[in-house]
């Protein structure tokens, strides 16, 4: 057997991991991975499957898929009957949604009830043959979904993208990522576009459905006060009839430096002008310095105490607010702010001039032990809640790592300056959004 790789070691199973954190792994015959977390301190249990698929054009119906089979089953074919019966299993909750990791298609579809151990009768199994008769027998009609609840749900998703449009914020960050990736899907959102929505008919989000059951890599991640082999042992009877899933491991982006930074101004009726600033790290979620990159980036510009928040918002007065996000699937530093469109220019340069800091060790011993207590905080935080550790478990596993929180807490503690800098190190700029009013004359 090959040893592992730095980005995929071999994937450990339920005895091997349980010793070492709360969280099991396991994966089916069929390739169906499995996670899950066991603990009688949550009064909920909840089981979410995971298909993922590629961004592209075919976004839209597949994010369709979620949001029409929780409308009805074949044998509850009426949206107003499936929630009924939910209701009668003490308030139990059906939901299908969409996101997307990179350029990763992740659609959901989840399952939440109260625990058995705090009822007086048990529920599990009945909700959980519901939440399986929604995703396995779905409400077909002819060849096509239900044209009547796909409709509605289109028109529900159209209505939430054209709402975009009236937060500048959001669209301001949308725009932006709309120019520096042009022709790259990741620049959709996780629902597509409204021209796509538009053009999708039932039979097509048929076919995405089966299309996604045949082939699309599928994880079941479940939480709550469970017996671990029993759960698996239910999962394998949902699933484990699938076709077997073919090996796709996640491919760090490729994101070439430009050669020239791209400026794209806009113009529309607003009194506060968006400034959004999109970096190519050259770091993504499979290098080793991954965590130094997050901690350079919440030295930027996460907390009251960061870079961008000190020196942009309270000592220049430039920013109402300032702030930077990463997102380590796609290796993309976003810096975003609210200014006076009058202040573009100067806001802009000490946004420069504050990564440039991270970069070259501008920052002080006490920021950077500051940020590191936030995101310990931040971390010890999200093992009380199980969304947010499968969360963390779904990504780490798409990369062929298990979850150890103990092993990143320590690793958070020992990064120091230099791998701050590092982390940074070959960080450009790429493309620069602004969104203002139209002024007379020339912006100072």
């Amino acid at each position: 057997m090959s040893s592992p790789s730095p980005l995929h070691p071999q994937r450990q199973e339920a005895g091997q991991l349980a010793a070492q954190s709360p969280l099991i792994a396991h994966t089916l015959p069929n390739k169906v991975r499995v996670l899950l977390l066991p603990s009688r301190k949550f009064r909920r249990r909840s089981i979410m499957v995971t298909c993922r698929m590629k961004m592209g054009e075919a976004t839209a119906r597949q994010a369709l898929v979620p949001a029409v089979l929780v409308r009805g089953s074949s044998r509850v074919p009426k949206t107003r009957e499936l929630r009924a019966l939910l209701d009668g299993l003490y308030g139990a909750s059906l939901t299908g949604g969409a996101s997307k990791l990179g350029n990763a298609h992740l659609l959901h579809l989840r399952l939440g009830c109260v625990s058995d151990r705090v009822l007086p009768e048990p529920i599990w199994e009945q909700a959980l043959g519901l939440w399986s008769e929604v995703l396995r027998e779905p409400l077909i009609d002819g060849d096509g979904f239900h044209a009547g609840y796909l409709e509605e749900e289109r028109r529900s998703i159209s209505n939430e993208l054209q709402g975009i449009f009236n937060n500048k914020t959001e669209y301001a960050q949308i725009r932006m990522l709309e120019a520096m990736f042009q022709g790259d899907p990741y620049c959709q959102t996780a629902y597509g576009t409204i021209e796509q929505l538009e053009a999708t008919s039932p039979k097509q989000v048929a076919f995405a459905y089966r299309e996604l059951m045949a082939q699309a890599p599928i994880t079941v991640a479940a939480s709550g006060d469970m017996d671990p082999d029993e759960m698996i042992r239910q999962i394998e009877r949902l699933f484990g009839d699938l076709p077997m899933r073919a090996e796709d491991p996640y491919q760090p982006p490729l994101l070439p430096k430009r050669e020239e930074v791209r400026s794209v101004d806009e113009e529309q009726p607003v009194d506060q002008g968006k400034l959004v600033m999109g970096y190519r790290l050259g770091r993504h979620a499979g290098d080793r310095d991954r965590l130094a990159a997050r901690v350079a980036s919440a030295v930027l510009g996460r907390y009251p105490h960061s870079l961008l928040f000190r020196h942009v918002r309270e000592e220049a007065s430039l920013a109402y607010y300032a702030a930077s996000q990463l997102d380590l699937f796609k290796g993309l530093l976003t810096v975003h702010s609210g200014i006076d469109p009058k202040k573009r220019r100067p806001a802009q340069e000490i946004i420069e001039q504050q990564v440039a800091a991270i970069r070259e060790g501008g920052f002080s011993d006490e920021e950077l032990e500051m940020t590191k207590r936030a995101l310990l905080n931040e971390l010890m935080a999200q093992t009380d809640r199980p969304e947010a550790v499968l969360g963390q478990a779904y990504d780490l596993d798409l990369l062929g790592e298990p979850y150890r929180p103990e092993e990143e807490q320590a690793a958070l503690n020992a990064i120091g300056r230099e791998d701050v800098q590092h982390a940074f190190a070959d960080i450009a700029l790429d493309t620069v959004y602004f969104l203002s009013r139209r002024e007379e004359g020339e912006r100072s």
